[in-house]
């Protein structure tokens, strides 16, 4: 078996192992479906090594462990239920099948016979599984199908026209419509109701709806869940008994997939379940809807929390319904709220779906506000080229319109965008026109654009000037009584200071974002001073201040989901360790930063992170070629992206390496390049052309 197979093997093997199909997959790992089928097919005879770590990732393990022979995590434990088992459950599942001739099952012996004892075992619980669900279906239906599973005897031979296997087309059909109803309902509402619910809902009393219900807990299809048993596979539905007091749960027993019930119900019908769905629960949201997600409020967070879910819910009904009248403000709620919560990705879908609803023929500022709110979600996820995307669109749509205030918006966003791609000629150009556009009008957002061109000022290393826009955003900050603003510029001007090895001055700016970052209570805010500001305390030498402002940042890091966030937070803390003495922990903390980054294709932050392995490397006395290779790789992203200050910082390192290995004249050459090309941006604004000297 090659390499290849193995690992194509080992990851078929768990995804069977997670109930995961190729789709749910090719999702998690972000390429399409066709390609994994390819891959997972021997159609492709290389893999991409991002596409490794990526699958790795998704199953906890190693890329290595996906090579190994025999997978860790695959390993049988019951090594009974191994060869023998297989072997039994796999006569038995040939005999349902109806093959009994040797030619007829030849194939799969030869196949199950290539297993190791441990693939034998999984396939065993596989086909036992399937086994008892086909007995359990057979129950359901009333018939003797499947009666000899474990005996050798197959279905007997006047079972009638069931089919060879459970098929749900088959089995609601010969329901009684009420209790097909039922089923279908519960489908289409792929959740937990009360019974009071699905009663009105059907146009029953809660008696008759008890009664339909007992109906399919006797043909199985229903059970009864004791109080505190909860442990049931995502799959299955369950009806809720609607009293205070916690009463008998009603599951949906039917072991098929929801999905495939509910793709059996014409469209036509189930849009009208899902419009008398969508009804039902937009009565019980709280209005005005400002009410679902209040800052402060009567509404406990637990309240809060179920109007924010039914919300969500009522949206997505109106919009699987196609009643877009009342879906498109929904799902705008619904994308606000997300938002709110710091559920970004979750945001997009109900932004996208709001838009999906919006006709060609619409008027383009009718668009204007679902692309704006878009656009804003995407710079949340540091997605700057969609954002970018998004304001060239906006523009367009504003093209001979005169909504001002639309435009800077546009401008100003599109410049912040352009700044994170490192495309500095293109953002200074938006700002500026943004700035001028904006002069003698709402002061607020004059602010915004000058803590913006500092930042980008600052990003360039053009010092001088990033303090000079900073300040005047501060300025007008403190006299809008902006205190995000007021603190944002802080951050800014230490930031500044920092890079210019200023440390006095950069922690007491930074000090002072921080206490009135914490007092707004803006924890996006917090992480962006205290991550600089353990740095200028590391730099001090306080390495204890800096360990309790990183362990700070990474507790909220991992409080949110913020992987960007937290592989920075880890560098710097890789950093530390180093500066303490603890070099392997320092690595290894590197090492998970760069395999986020490489998965992100984060080029710059890639980069970044190895000029500091690069440094960790010559300190540590590692193998020096190592730190040379990585130094290599990160001068070329600087110069390519023109970003001074990592490029001069990148040649001094090249330097001292230099000077390391003994090679004192080159090292005196890359120290004077480093202290050219800081001289020269400030001096010309930034960006050299072409390599200093």
């Amino acid at each position: 078996m090659t390499a290849l197979e193995i690992f194509v093997r080992n990851v078929r093997m768990l995804m069977t192992a997670k109930g995961m199909r190729v789709k749910d997959l090719a999702e998690l790992i972000g390429v399409s479906e066709s390609y994994l089928s390819l891959v997972l097919n021997n159609a492709r005879d290389n893999i991409h090594d991002q596409l490794k770590d990526r699958i790795a990732a998704v199953f906890d393990t190693t890329v290595a462990d996906l090579y190994t022979e025999v997978h860790p995590s695959i390993v049988e434990d019951r090594p009974q239920e191994g060869r023998e088992e297989g072997t039994r459950s796999l006569e038995d599942f040939l005999t349902v099948l109806g093959l009994d001739e040797p030619a007829q099952q030849l194939p799969f012996y030869r196949h199950y016979n290539r297993l190791s004892d441990a693939e034998a075992g999984m396939v065993a619980r596989f086909l036992r599984g399937v086994l008892e669900d086909l007995a359990h279906e057979s129950r359901v239906l009333g018939t003797d199908f499947g009666e000899g599973l474990t005996s050798g005897k197959g279905p007997a031979a006047d079972s009638g026209p069931e089919p060879s296997g459970p098929d749900p087309a088959w089995l609601v059909r010969r329901l009684p419509s009420l209790e097909r109803d039922l089923l279908e309902l519960l489908a289409v509402a792929g959740g937990q109701m009360a019974m009071s619910d699905l009663a009105k809902i059907l146009n029953l009393e809660v008696g008759a709806m008890e009664n339909v219900a007992l109906e399919l807990v006797e043909r199985g299809l229903l059970r009864f869940l004791e109080h505190g048993e909860d442990s049931h596979p995502a799959s299955e539905l369950r009806v809720l008994d609607p009293g205070s007091v916690p009463g008998p749960l009603l599951w949906l027993e039917y072991r098929l997939w929801r999905h495939q019930l509910y793709t059996l119900i014409p469209l036509a019908r189930r849009r009208q379940w899902h419009l008398r769905l969508a009804r039902l629960l937009e009565e019980k949201i709280p209005r005005p809807t400002s009410q679902v997600l209040p800052t402060q409020g009567d509404i406990s967070p637990l309240g809060e929390a179920m109007a924010f879910q039914r919300l969500k819910e009522t949206a997505e009904h109106y919009a699987r319904a196609g009643y877009g009248s009342k879906a498109f403000p929904l799902l705008l709620e619904a994308g606000d709220g997300a938002k709110r919560q710091g559920l970004f990705r979750e945001a997009l879908h109900y932004y996208r779906q709001a838009l999906s609803f919006l006709k060609p023929s619409a008027a383009p500022l009718d668009r204007l506000e679902v692309e704006q709110r878009l656009s804003l979600t995407y710079a949340a996820l540091h997605r700057w080229e969609r954002v970018a995307e998004q304001q060239e669109k906006i523009l367009g749509y504003l093209a001979g319109e005169k909504n001002t205030s639309s435009a800077i918006q546009a401008r100003y966003l599109l410049g912040v965008a352009r700044s994170h791609l490192y495309q500095y000629p293109q953002a200074l150009a938006e700002l500026d026109k943004a700035r001028e556009m904006a002069a003698g009008r709402d002061e607020a957002t004059r602010a915004r654009i000058e803590l913006a061109l500092g930042q980008l000022h600052l990003g360039r290393g053009s010092y001088e000037r990033a303090h000079r826009h900073l300040e005047e955003g501060v300025k007008l900050g403190e006299r809008l009584g902006l205190e995000s603003f007021i603190c944002e510029g802080w951050a800014g001007l230490g930031g500044a200071a920092l890079a210019q090895r200023q440390l006095q001055e950069a922690v007491h700016y930074l000090q002072r974002g921080l206490a009135l970052a914490k007092r707004l209570q803006n924890s996006q805010l917090i992480l962006s001073l205290e991550v600089p500001l353990s740095q200028a305390y590391r730099q001090l030498g306080d390495l204890q201040q800096a360990e309790e402002l990183l362990s700070a940042a990474r507790r909220q890091t991992t409080e949110s989901s913020d992987l960007r966030t937290q592989a920075l937070v880890e560098r710097e803390m890789a950093l530390l360790r180093s500066e303490k003495g603890y070099g392997g922990e320092a690595r290894a903390l590197l090492e998970r930063s760069l395999s986020f980054f490489r998965q992100e294709r984060e080029e710059v932050e890639l980069a970044r992170t190895h000029l500091v392995l690069a440094r960790l490397t010559r300190l540590g006395r590692a193998p020096l070629e190592e730190a040379r290779r990585s130094l290599q790789f990160s001068l070329a992203v600087f110069e390519k992206k023109g970003l001074v200050p990592d490029w001069a910082e990148a040649l001094r390192e090249m330097g001292e390496l230099s000077r390391t290995q003994g090679n004192e004249a080159v090292a005196a050459v890359y120290l004077r390049q480093s202290r050219q090309l800081l001289e020269r941006a400030e001096e010309g604004g930034g960006r050299r052309k072409g390599k200093p000297t």
